[in-house]
């Protein structure tokens, strides 16, 4: 499985002027919306808003989370605000795919897994199997993708969980 994207919540040590961040950042704000949008080099969006909290979401690693939140921080602080400092950011949502190496029966694993999957081939050529920690949505060609973890350390488990059930849905051809 690889990571498509990360995303996280936080907040900052003090509240913001937007108005005033829009100078530094060089960016024009959109006035239907109440927050400052900044699109970082590292293909990572922030989303700041005046209460001090903001969401961070494109990254490929919490990592990158955290060295694009420093970034901004640094550049808040340069336009006055010396106090402010990332009080917290936590991960909310993690994005993976994958691709198992072979075709699925999809009708054979929803019937195997009636309680928490859904198949509606008419609306949606995937089928969508929930577990504990997150949501895969499954394709015939063995790609998936998996939404709603919360913990990037709860990947590999899912990897070990959902492994087994594909390969007692493998097509035979």
């Amino acid at each position: 499985m690889e990571i498509q994207n990360v995303v996280c919540c936080g907040e900052f040590s003090c509240m913001l002027d937007l108005e005033k961040l829009v100078k530094v950042f060089h960016i024009p704000m959109n006035p239907k919306f109440p927050g400052l949008t900044i699109r970082h080099p590292a293909k990572v969006t922030a989303v700041l808003f005046g209460t001090g909290k903001f969401i961070c979401l494109g990254a490929k690693s919490y990592e990158i989370v955290q060295l694009v939140m420093k970034d901004v921080c640094h550049n808040i602080r340069k336009a006055g605000f010396a106090q402010a400092s990332i009080k917290k950011c936590s991960v909310t949502n993690v994005v993976a795919s994958g691709d198992i190496g072979f075709t699925i029966n999809l009708e054979k694993l929803w019937m195997q897994n009636s309680e928490n999957a859904m198949l509606e081939r008419e609306l949606f050529p995937g089928l969508h199997l929930t577990t504990k920690n997150g949501l895969f949505v499954i394709f015939h060609s063995g790609k998936f993708y998996v939404t709603g973890v919360k913990d990037i350390t709860k990947l590999d488990s899912l990897w070990e969980f959902i492994v087994p059930i594909l390969c007692a849905s493998k097509s035979v051809q």
